[in-house]
């Protein structure tokens, strides 16, 4: 219970019943509640232990009941026994009107939903006699494709469901009811055909965003009104754990704690806003505390207290919760709650309570302690962890305790050997008391030797484990980082797995083509980070210098862009500096103002401090002194150079707009912006020709909303102002013409306005940001806009398509601005952790780091099958009418020629499957060497050197035995394997060619497959296996070459398959892709499963390897298409989209730099990663740049 005793629900869930005690997240309550107003579906989805189900029940609900909504927490339970998915809708819906005390009309039994929420007398009343507008919550939404996938009755119940789901929110009735109106054995007219009675959203994780958009052919509103939950900032995690009950913490706790959470340590120069929080693991953190404090007797929650790390707290925590337990509930949780793979599963409790040592108030106390939980789905109450944050934790302790049962169950066979032994050494001991003595001396040393040697490689094995556990959770939070354009975080992560001396080296694949994403494109580093950051930034006429002014010291400094010389210039003010080169002269106006000007009262400033001061670059001196009333808010040159315009916040805190003649410093006038006092000039822009000027007054942070005002110069009057609904206008910048203004705003709303000058009509607005803007300027052709963002991202806006034309990546902190050269050809940006950049604006440094070979428009010109050049320096294609081409370059470019070949329809029709159905090929590619084997429609076999752009060997199968496929070359290649299916007696035959003189070397009969259904060869490493594999039935079976027999194999189960099996690059294990969703793992040896990839929506269509075999990658569909996979722990390490769907074949080049897949539209995909030996040059380049090195 939740309460000011306890005040942190640990890893449950805020409910309504709790939203007293839930703070920090009231923008994205106001989010999710406007997008549910808006449209029928919401999807609302973020990583797990972010905190959706609190931010639905304790956010939201509580929100739309006041607006005359009635909120339905919906979780489905897929359990076998479970009632249809419909019904629990319905049922849900009943109850909620009788706990709301709502009059309405019950469903019908045999209705759909959108039959019932299309009624014309679906109203539902309130008590208050007003009308109620059902929202219907599906949280949690990812378990209809994980638990509503287990076995094929599940599928259909959940297919079915999705379809009633894509018919309410689409608002189309269904099928079975369009006939009936069609028939006219139903009257249309009982219905309304509008906008459906209710309000739909769904909730689930991130990851399983992509099984999601596969339904979007039916369902296209998943794509249109979606909120992404993120972490939480260190702001928004000081409200929740300071105000629920401040009492509770000590002073100086509260940031400790949520520094603690986020992995940041003291002292070091990272802000609290810059900090990202998970809700779940901070809630359960402070709970722990909380726990620590009470069983202390302690009144507050202490500094000393916060110790040890996050792992160390959450494994207290699990063992704290079942240490008192008899040991069969430990095992109940290990080995049922959480799946093999370390997925949570859940339980209908019935079914629980069968489990040996389980009883109800065993689990009633785990329930009490929030380890796990009990919910209502349809009427069965199911058993399942409180949160996915426990899942490594738990899955750390299940491998431990199986690792501790095995090695007690050989130290009992041990002890059972030596007991058997005993006699035997007696009689031996008494024959040779002597060498006895010295025999048992030396015994115990061996036997103390092996005991150490087990317990090393024990804790060798486990260390191992976990740090490659550690690093696929970094790989995987690197890549989320890069998704949110989080380039500093992406830094520390990538950079934290780089190995220290003699430590081992984890890094694959995946950490080098990253690698290339974390790079900054910028083409110099003029300022390196620094704890001041930048506030002012502008470039000299001549585009040789560029000014840098900080904030907090307020330091200036001008580089030359050329040479690399440095000048540091002193600035009146102290801090917060603000600066402006001339546009047509070598001057440079600079002031500033204090931090905390605009608190009350403001801090004094110094007469010498209130001034604006103009440097001449080539005199190298300050040539005059402009005095101000207060402090500098804002400079500006006219386009001529003539005029300087000033922003300055007066001593009693009123701003006025001020304007001086350059040549000879005198005020030509002055402005009061009438702003109410307390209130001064925050940002402003001038028009090129000095004529009018856009400002935002400054507002406190508690401020909701602010406003842009336009005033023209020359009179003095206002011409018209805009009132935001945001709580800060952080940038403005007229067009060269001066008719638009361009606003960036803050925080909630985070993208671009354009507005008419003349009438401050908003006439578009720029969307793509993902975070508030810091800077904004129009390029001289008036058709670009430039912008900086708080998400570490430079962008260039095409004004007339609204698009992003080019971003511009490398900055580790907030752009908080920058300024265009003169030429309109390069730029230089100013950051919040203090670094400023030189960039190209017409240049794309980034490297091209993946690409595709686009098929052409007829199912003739797709490509169906791939392979690399020796040297991996070129990719080879063959297409579905049998052109063979070769592509070079870095992007495979520039295609050549090679073979027309004779595939005929049945190679086509392999082609079309990608060449890697699980029936057998019409083509080989001879992995090593430049060659291709295929038989023709007439039956002939050939090989084909495609260097030599000729056919080398050609003879005739044996058409007696049927229909012949080549399987694939041998290691040598010397030899050309076939195989042969005879379609009337089902017969199978294994051959052998001799290349050389297409003379067959060896034949093997082998077994025939029942009807219906064809066998698949797949040859283990070697060559001396060879495992026959049906497609349809469960029978398969090994032939040994070395013993000449066929070894049957009956826990080898292989249907459904996908694609042919494949062995890993060391021959040890046998990966089998299924349709089912999963590739099945098998010892190659013994043929057992030892291990399942799980997680895809329609399938794994392909498995492939690289070279060196540490990694497995796998072929899907749509997000998922690509998975990179660990192979020593089967860790998703990386996963990435295509365009297209069903990628059938995936692979690497011989270097293992190039992976590649294709597609079942016949597209062929690239992904490039650099060489370590390139990174480290790169980097070796980087630090230079940055002045790590001399």
């Amino acid at each position: 219970m939740v309460d000011q005793e306890n005040p942190w629900p640990g890893l449950a869930s805020f409910t309504e019943d709790s939203r007293s005690f839930f703070f920090g997240r009231e923008q994205e309550t106001e989010e999710l509640v406007r997008l549910i107003r808006r449209h029928t579906l919401t999807v609302l989805f973020g990583q797990s232990g972010l905190g959706k189900s609190s931010l639905l029940q304790a956010g939201a609900f509580p929100v739309l009941r006041e607006q005359d909504f009635l909120p339905l927490y919906l979780r489905l339970d897929h359990g076998p026994e479970a009632s249809a998915l419909a019904d629990q809708v319905k049922t849900a819906l009943l109850t909620a009107y009788e706990n709301a005390k709502a009059d309405a009309p019950a469903p019908r039994p045999e209705e759909s939903l959108w039959e019932y929420f299309h009624r014309k007398d679906i109203d539902i009343w309130s008590a208050k006699n007003r009308l109620l507008t059902p929202v219907l919550a599906f949280d949690q939404f990812e378990e209809i494709f994980t638990l509503g996938r287990t076995d094929e009755a599940r599928r259909d119940r959940s297919r079915a469901f999705l379809t009633e789901l894509a018919d309410l929110v689409e608002n189309r009735p269904p099928a079975a009811l369009r006939a009936r109106f069609e028939s006219g054995e139903l009257n249309a007219t009982a219905y309304a055909f509008d906008k459906p009675s209710c309000q739909v959203v769904f909730s689930l994780r991130e990851d399983f965003l992509p099984e999601l958009e596969s339904l979007k052919q039916e369902m296209r509103s998943i794509l249109q009104n979606r909120m992404r939950v993120r972490r939480l900032n260190g702001t928004q995690a000081l409200e929740i754990v300071t105000r629920p009950a401040p009492a509770l913490l000590a002073d100086g706790v509260k940031e400790r704690i949520v520094e603690f959470v986020a992995g940041a340590r003291g002292g070091s120069a990272e802000r609290l806003t810059e900090l990202e929080v998970e809700p779940a693991l901070l809630s359960v953190i402070c709970r722990e505390l909380n726990e620590r404090r009470k069983q202390l007797g302690q009144a507050q929650i202490t500094v000393d207290l916060v110790s040890g790390n996050r792992r160390e707290i959450l494994t207290d925590f699990y063992e704290r919760s079942v240490t008192d337990l008899p040991e069969g509930m430990r095992t109940f949780v290990e080995d049922h709650l959480l799946t093999k793979s370390g997925f949570r599963d859940n339980f209908a409790l019935e079914t629980a309570l069968e489990f040996p040592a389980v009883t109800r108030p065993l689990i009633d106390t785990l329930v009490s302690r929030r380890l796990i939980r009990l919910e209502d789905r349809g009427g069965i109450q199911r058993v399942e962890l409180t949160h996915d944050v426990l899942a490594e934790v738990i899955r750390v302790s299940r491998d431990s305790r199986q690792q501790r049962l095995a090695e007690e169950k050989t130290r009992g066979q041990e002890r059972a050997n030596r007991r058997r032994m005993r006699l035997t050494r007696a009689i031996a001991t008494a024959l040779l008391v002597g060498l006895a003595g010295v025999s048992w001396i030396a015994w115990r040393a061996v036997r103390a030797e092996k005991q150490q040697a087990r317990l090393r490689a024990s804790a060798e094995f486990h260390e191992q484990k976990s740090q490659r556990l550690a690093y696929a959770s970094d790989l995987n939070a690197l890549q989320g980082a890069l998704d949110r354009d989080n380039l500093g975080r992406a830094r520390v992560l990538l950079d934290r797995q780089r190995p220290a001396a003699g430590a081992p080296d984890l890094r694959g694949w995946e950490w080098r083509y990253l690698w290339q994403f974390c790079q900054s494109g910028a083409q110099k580093i003029l300022k390196a980070p620094t704890p001041d950051e930048v506030s002012a930034i502008s470039v000299s006429a001549d585009g040789a210098w560029a000014a840098v002014g900080t904030r907090e010291k307020g330091q200036l400094s001008l580089h030359h862009l050329k040479t690399g010389e440095k000048l540091e210039l002193p600035t009146p003010a102290g801090s917060h500096c603000r600066a402006v080169f001339s546009p047509t002269e070598p001057l440079l106006a600079f002031g500033g103002r204090p931090l905390n000007w605009g608190t009350t009262p403001s801090p004094a400033m110094a007469p010498e401090a209130r001034v604006v001061q103009i440097w001449d670059l080539q005199q190298r001196r300050v040539i005059r002194s402009l005095p101000i009333t207060g402090a500098c808010a804002g400079l500006a040159f006219s386009a001529d150079g003539r005029t300087l315009v000033i922003g300055d916040a007066a001593a009693d805190n009123r701003g006025e707009i001020s304007r001086w003649r350059v040549v000879d410093g005198a005020k030509l006038s002055t402005i009061p912006t009438s702003i109410s006092a307390g209130y001064f000039v925050q940002v402003f822009a001038l028009t090129p020709d000095a004529s009018t000027v856009a400002f935002t007054p400054f507002q406190s942070a508690t401020a909701t909303q602010s406003e842009i005002r336009v005033v023209d110069l020359t009179s003095g009057q206002l011409k018209w102002q805009q009132t935001i609904s945001e709580n800060s206008i952080m940038c403005l910048a007229f067009s060269p013409d001066g008719q638009r203004l361009a606003s960036g705003a803050g925080f909630a709303d985070t993208k671009i306005y354009l507005w008419e000058t003349a009438s401050g009509r908003q006439i578009g607005r720029l969307e793509g940001q993902r975070g508030w803007t810091g800077g904004v300027q129009f390029l001289a052709d008036g058709k670009h806009l430039l912008s900086g963002s708080a998400d570490q991202v430079i962008r260039l806006w095409d004004l007339e398509t609204r698009t992003i034309v080019r971003a511009f990546r490398g900055h580790q902190s907030e752009v908080r601005t920058f300024a265009l050269a003169p030429d309109q050809q390069s730029f230089v940006s100013g950051c919040k952790d203090g670094s400023a950049y030189l960039w190209n604006l017409n240049e794309d440094r980034a490297a091209a780091t993946h690409g595709k070979i686009s098929s052409g428009p007829s199912a003739e010109n797709k490509y169906g099958a791939w392979t690399f050049s020796a040297d991996s320096r070129a990719l080879v294609t063959l297409a579905n009418d049998g052109r063979l081409t070769r592509w070079e370059g870095r992007n495979f470019d520039q295609p050549t020629p090679l073979l027309p070949l004779d595939l005929g329809r049945k190679g086509r029709d392999d082609l079309e499957s990608g060449g890697n159905n699980a029936g057998a090929p019409n083509h080989v590619f001879d992995g090593a060497r430049p060659r291709l084997a295929l038989v023709t429609p007439a039956g002939q076999v050939q090989v084909w050197d495609w260097a030599l752009g000729q056919r080398v060997r050609e003879w005739p199968a044996n058409a007696d035995q049927g229909q012949a496929s080549v399987s694939r070359f041998s290691a040598d290649g010397q030899t050309l394997v076939l195989s042969t299916f005879h379609p009337t007696t089902r017969a199978y035959h294994y051959r052998e060619w001799a290349i050389a003189t297409g003379q067959e070397t060896r034949a093997l009969a082998l077994p025939p497959a029942k009807p219906g259904s064809r066998r698949s060869l797949t040859h283990a490493p070697g060559a001396n296996e060879l495992l026959l594999v049906s497609t349809e039935d469960t029978e398969s079976m090994r032939y040994d070459f070395a013993a000449a027999r066929f070894i049957p194999t009956t826990s080898l189960h292989l249907n459904q398959l996908s694609s042919r099996p494949s062995f890993s690059v060391d021959g040890r294990f046998l990966f089998a892709p299924s349709a089912m969703g999963e590739v099945r793992v098998f010892d190659a040896t013994t043929l057992q499963e030892t291990a399942k990839l799980r997680g895809f929506m329609f399938g794994a269509h392909s498995v492939g390897f690289t070279p060196d075999g540490q990694r497995l990658v796998t072929g899907s569909t749509a997000q998922e298409s690509i998975t990179i996979w660990d192979q020593g722990n089967y860790e998703r390490l990386l996963t990435f989209p295509t365009t297209d769907s069903g990628l059938n074949s995936t692979g690497f080049s011989p270097d293992g730099n190039v992976l590649v897949g294709r597609s079942s539209a016949g597209n062929i995909f690239f992904w490039r990663a650099p060489t370590f030996e390139e990174i480290a040059q790169a980097d070796a380049r980087s630090a230079k740049l940055e002045g790590v090195v001399p």
